[in-house]
Protein backbone atom coordinates (compact mmCIF):
# COMPACT_ATOMS: atom_id res chain seq x y z
CA UNK A 1 0.00 0.00 0.00
CA UNK A 2 1.09 3.50 -0.71
CA UNK A 3 0.07 6.50 1.17
CA UNK A 4 -1.85 8.65 -0.30
CA UNK A 5 -0.97 11.99 0.95
CA UNK A 6 3.17 11.18 0.71
CA UNK A 7 3.36 8.87 -1.55
CA UNK A 8 5.35 6.92 1.15
CA UNK A 9 5.09 2.97 1.38
CA UNK A 10 2.94 1.95 4.24
CA UNK A 11 2.82 -0.96 6.51
CA UNK A 12 -0.19 -1.33 8.82
CA UNK A 13 -3.06 0.91 9.24
CA UNK A 14 -0.70 4.70 9.53
CA UNK A 15 2.02 5.98 7.52
CA UNK A 16 4.86 6.14 9.38
CA UNK A 17 5.93 8.99 7.04
CA UNK A 18 3.16 11.66 8.00
CA UNK A 19 0.81 9.39 10.37
CA UNK A 20 -2.34 9.81 7.92
CA UNK A 21 -4.72 6.53 8.38
CA UNK A 22 -4.87 4.08 5.46
CA UNK A 23 -7.79 4.96 3.12
CA UNK A 24 -10.59 3.05 2.30
CA UNK A 25 -13.62 2.90 0.66
CA UNK A 26 -15.45 2.40 4.34
CA UNK A 27 -13.97 5.85 4.93
CA UNK A 28 -16.47 7.50 2.69
CA UNK A 29 -19.33 5.98 4.95
CA UNK A 30 -21.24 8.75 6.56
CA UNK A 31 -21.11 6.68 9.76
CA UNK A 32 -17.38 7.21 9.48
CA UNK A 33 -17.50 10.74 9.28
CA UNK A 34 -19.68 11.38 12.46
CA UNK A 35 -16.91 8.57 14.17
CA UNK A 36 -14.19 10.79 12.99
CA UNK A 37 -15.74 14.19 14.68
CA UNK A 38 -16.59 12.01 18.13
CA UNK A 39 -13.06 10.91 17.92
CA UNK A 40 -11.75 14.27 17.63
CA UNK A 41 -13.95 15.64 20.28
CA UNK A 42 -13.36 13.21 23.05
CA UNK A 43 -9.79 13.27 22.03
CA UNK A 44 -9.98 17.33 23.06
CA UNK A 45 -11.76 16.92 25.86
CA UNK A 46 -9.55 14.80 27.85
CA UNK A 47 -5.80 16.03 26.93
CA UNK A 48 -7.83 19.23 27.61
CA UNK A 49 -9.16 18.44 30.77
CA UNK A 50 -5.57 17.12 31.57
CA UNK A 51 -3.51 19.43 31.22
CA UNK A 52 -6.19 22.13 33.07
CA UNK A 53 -6.29 20.07 35.81
CA UNK A 54 -2.55 19.74 35.72
CA UNK A 55 -1.99 22.99 35.69
CA UNK A 56 -4.09 24.45 38.25
CA UNK A 57 -3.08 21.23 40.61
CA UNK A 58 0.42 20.01 39.79
CA UNK A 59 2.34 23.36 39.57
CA UNK A 60 5.85 22.73 37.06
CA UNK A 61 4.62 19.20 36.62
CA UNK A 62 3.01 19.72 32.81
CA UNK A 63 6.25 22.00 32.03
CA UNK A 64 8.55 18.78 33.28
CA UNK A 65 6.64 16.05 32.14
CA UNK A 66 7.36 17.67 28.53
CA UNK A 67 10.33 18.94 28.45
CA UNK A 68 10.76 14.88 29.28
CA UNK A 69 9.22 13.65 25.76
CA UNK A 70 6.13 12.92 28.43
CA UNK A 71 3.17 14.71 25.70
CA UNK A 72 0.21 12.38 24.27
CA UNK A 73 -1.94 13.12 27.58
CA UNK A 74 -1.20 16.39 26.98
CA UNK A 75 -2.97 19.73 25.21
CA UNK A 76 -0.16 21.03 23.41
CA UNK A 77 0.96 24.34 26.06
CA UNK A 78 1.34 26.87 22.98
CA UNK A 79 -1.58 25.88 21.44
CA UNK A 80 -3.49 25.74 25.24
CA UNK A 81 -2.20 29.53 25.47
CA UNK A 82 -3.75 30.42 22.03
CA UNK A 83 -7.18 28.63 23.00
CA UNK A 84 -7.71 30.62 26.30
CA UNK A 85 -6.45 33.94 23.86
CA UNK A 86 -9.35 33.08 21.60
CA UNK A 87 -11.69 32.30 24.16
CA UNK A 88 -10.69 36.16 26.02
CA UNK A 89 -11.30 37.46 22.51
CA UNK A 90 -14.92 35.90 22.49
CA UNK A 91 -16.15 35.81 25.65
CA UNK A 92 -14.39 39.35 27.25
CA UNK A 93 -15.02 38.79 31.33
CA UNK A 94 -12.45 41.37 32.78
CA UNK A 95 -10.18 44.30 31.41
CA UNK A 96 -7.37 42.21 31.78
CA UNK A 97 -4.08 43.79 30.81
CA UNK A 98 -6.11 46.93 29.57
CA UNK A 99 -6.67 50.09 31.22
CA UNK A 100 -7.76 53.86 30.49
CA UNK A 101 -5.49 55.81 28.46
CA UNK A 102 -5.38 58.91 31.21
CA UNK A 103 -3.52 55.90 33.84
CA UNK A 104 -0.65 55.29 30.97
CA UNK A 105 0.42 59.06 31.90
CA UNK A 106 0.99 57.88 35.71
CA UNK A 107 3.61 54.77 33.87
CA UNK A 108 6.81 54.67 35.81
CA UNK A 109 9.42 55.91 33.17
CA UNK A 110 7.60 56.76 30.71
CA UNK A 111 4.95 58.62 32.26
CA UNK A 112 5.37 62.27 31.06
CA UNK A 113 6.88 61.00 27.03
CA UNK A 114 2.97 59.84 26.98
CA UNK A 115 1.12 62.84 28.15
CA UNK A 116 3.26 64.54 26.10
CA UNK A 117 2.07 62.50 22.91
CA UNK A 118 -1.49 62.31 24.16
CA UNK A 119 -1.71 66.53 24.12
CA UNK A 120 0.26 65.92 20.59
CA UNK A 121 -2.22 63.23 19.27
CA UNK A 122 -5.36 65.47 20.46
CA UNK A 123 -3.95 68.72 18.57
CA UNK A 124 -3.55 66.66 15.65
CA UNK A 125 -6.82 65.28 15.52
CA UNK A 126 -8.24 68.54 17.09
CA UNK A 127 -10.82 67.06 19.52
CA UNK A 128 -10.53 66.43 23.81
CA UNK A 129 -8.09 64.01 25.30
CA UNK A 130 -11.62 63.03 26.83
CA UNK A 131 -12.75 62.09 22.99
CA UNK A 132 -9.34 61.06 22.17
CA UNK A 133 -9.53 58.37 25.51
CA UNK A 134 -12.83 56.79 23.96
CA UNK A 135 -11.46 56.20 20.45
CA UNK A 136 -8.32 54.77 22.21
CA UNK A 137 -10.14 52.28 24.53
CA UNK A 138 -12.25 50.99 21.19
CA UNK A 139 -8.72 50.41 19.51
CA UNK A 140 -6.63 49.33 22.36
CA UNK A 141 -9.12 46.87 23.85
CA UNK A 142 -8.24 44.31 20.90
CA UNK A 143 -5.39 44.86 20.70
CA UNK A 144 -4.50 44.59 24.15
CA UNK A 145 -5.28 40.90 24.21
CA UNK A 146 -3.43 40.08 21.11
CA UNK A 147 -0.48 41.52 22.36
CA UNK A 148 -0.34 39.02 25.46
CA UNK A 149 1.24 36.56 22.88
CA UNK A 150 4.23 38.98 23.86
CA UNK A 151 4.64 37.61 27.35
CA UNK A 152 5.81 34.53 26.39
CA UNK A 153 9.69 35.65 25.22
CA UNK A 154 9.06 38.02 27.84
CA UNK A 155 9.03 35.72 30.52
CA UNK A 156 11.16 33.78 28.95
CA UNK A 157 13.86 36.16 28.94
CA UNK A 158 13.03 36.82 32.88
CA UNK A 159 12.94 32.71 33.24
CA UNK A 160 16.51 33.10 31.66
CA UNK A 161 18.01 35.53 34.50
CA UNK A 162 16.90 33.34 37.72
CA UNK A 163 19.52 32.03 39.26
CA UNK A 164 19.02 28.00 38.21
CA UNK A 165 19.16 29.01 34.52
CA UNK A 166 22.00 27.13 32.29
CA UNK A 167 21.70 28.99 29.02
CA UNK A 168 23.15 25.64 27.41
CA UNK A 169 20.26 23.38 25.34
CA UNK A 170 17.88 24.79 27.95
CA UNK A 171 15.95 28.12 26.24
CA UNK A 172 13.51 25.16 24.62
CA UNK A 173 12.37 24.27 28.87
CA UNK A 174 12.31 27.94 30.18
CA UNK A 175 9.57 28.80 27.32
CA UNK A 176 7.23 25.58 27.92
CA UNK A 177 7.83 27.05 31.55
CA UNK A 178 6.95 30.34 30.50
CA UNK A 179 4.59 28.99 28.65
CA UNK A 180 2.50 27.09 31.77
CA UNK A 181 3.01 30.73 33.60
CA UNK A 182 1.64 32.48 31.60
CA UNK A 183 -1.23 30.06 30.78
CA UNK A 184 -2.21 30.00 35.15
CA UNK A 185 -2.12 34.39 34.72
CA UNK A 186 -4.77 33.89 31.80
CA UNK A 187 -6.88 31.51 33.87
CA UNK A 188 -6.47 33.52 37.23
CA UNK A 189 -6.80 36.94 36.32
CA UNK A 190 -8.81 36.55 33.06
CA UNK A 191 -11.03 33.46 34.19
CA UNK A 192 -11.27 32.20 37.94
CA UNK A 193 -11.33 35.78 39.79
CA UNK A 194 -14.02 37.10 37.48
CA UNK A 195 -15.85 34.26 37.82
CA UNK A 196 -15.33 34.24 41.52
CA UNK A 197 -15.86 38.14 42.25
CA UNK A 198 -19.03 37.52 39.90
CA UNK A 199 -20.34 34.92 42.75
CA UNK A 200 -19.23 36.98 45.71
CA UNK A 201 -20.91 40.03 44.81
CA UNK A 202 -24.40 38.18 43.71
CA UNK A 203 -24.55 36.37 47.15
CA UNK A 204 -23.91 39.49 48.77
CA UNK A 205 -20.88 38.57 50.48
CA UNK A 206 -18.59 41.98 49.60
CA UNK A 207 -19.90 45.10 48.00
CA UNK A 208 -19.05 46.08 44.02
CA UNK A 209 -15.52 45.85 44.82
CA UNK A 210 -12.25 44.27 43.67
CA UNK A 211 -10.16 45.16 46.94
CA UNK A 212 -10.75 41.82 48.89
CA UNK A 213 -9.65 39.60 46.32
CA UNK A 214 -6.72 40.99 44.35
CA UNK A 215 -4.68 40.66 47.57
CA UNK A 216 -6.22 37.25 47.73
CA UNK A 217 -4.89 35.87 44.30
CA UNK A 218 -1.48 37.63 44.55
CA UNK A 219 -0.62 35.35 47.48
CA UNK A 220 -2.11 32.24 45.83
CA UNK A 221 0.13 33.19 42.49
CA UNK A 222 2.98 33.70 44.63
CA UNK A 223 2.53 30.75 46.60
CA UNK A 224 1.69 28.87 43.21
CA UNK A 225 4.96 29.86 41.74
CA UNK A 226 6.96 28.57 44.47
CA UNK A 227 5.55 25.09 44.17
CA UNK A 228 6.31 25.09 40.27
CA UNK A 229 10.17 26.36 40.54
CA UNK A 230 10.92 23.69 43.04
CA UNK A 231 8.99 21.29 41.08
CA UNK A 232 11.10 22.39 38.00
CA UNK A 233 14.51 23.29 38.99
CA UNK A 234 14.22 20.61 42.02
CA UNK A 235 14.94 22.65 44.94
CA UNK A 236 14.28 23.66 48.24
CA UNK A 237 11.76 25.37 49.55
CA UNK A 238 13.99 28.07 50.62
CA UNK A 239 15.62 29.29 47.39
CA UNK A 240 12.24 28.46 45.50
CA UNK A 241 10.80 31.17 47.81
CA UNK A 242 13.78 33.22 47.02
CA UNK A 243 13.30 32.53 43.18
CA UNK A 244 9.74 33.59 43.15
CA UNK A 245 10.32 37.07 44.48
CA UNK A 246 12.85 38.11 41.96
CA UNK A 247 10.73 36.64 39.49
CA UNK A 248 7.72 38.06 40.49
CA UNK A 249 9.69 41.85 40.65
CA UNK A 250 10.85 41.19 37.04
CA UNK A 251 7.67 39.79 35.79
CA UNK A 252 5.76 42.82 37.32
CA UNK A 253 8.32 45.39 35.57
CA UNK A 254 7.32 43.03 31.89
CA UNK A 255 3.71 43.57 32.70
CA UNK A 256 2.96 46.99 34.28
CA UNK A 257 6.09 49.00 32.38
CA UNK A 258 7.53 46.98 29.41
CA UNK A 259 3.98 45.45 27.82
CA UNK A 260 1.93 48.64 28.49
CA UNK A 261 4.36 51.26 26.95
CA UNK A 262 4.27 48.81 23.89
CA UNK A 263 0.39 48.53 23.87
CA UNK A 264 0.34 52.21 24.32
CA UNK A 265 2.46 53.38 21.49
CA UNK A 266 1.27 50.79 19.26
CA UNK A 267 -2.74 51.96 19.80
CA UNK A 268 -1.48 55.41 19.57
CA UNK A 269 0.02 54.82 15.88
CA UNK A 270 -2.95 53.15 15.20
CA UNK A 271 -5.04 56.14 15.88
Amino acid sequence: MTCTNCNSKMVGKFCHNCGQKQFSESDKDIKSFFSEAFHFVTHFEGTFFTTLKTVLFQPGKLSVDYCNGIRKKYYKPISFFMLLVVLYLLFPFMGGMNMQMKYYKNLTFSGSTITQQIQEKAAVLRVSEEALSEIFHQKSEKVSKVLLFLLLPLTALVIALLPPYKWKNRFYDIFVLSTEINIVVLLQLFFILPLLYFLIVQFGIINDSQDAITPISGIVFAFYLILLFRKFYQIKWLFSGFITLVFLFLYAIITQVVYKFLLFQIVIHLI
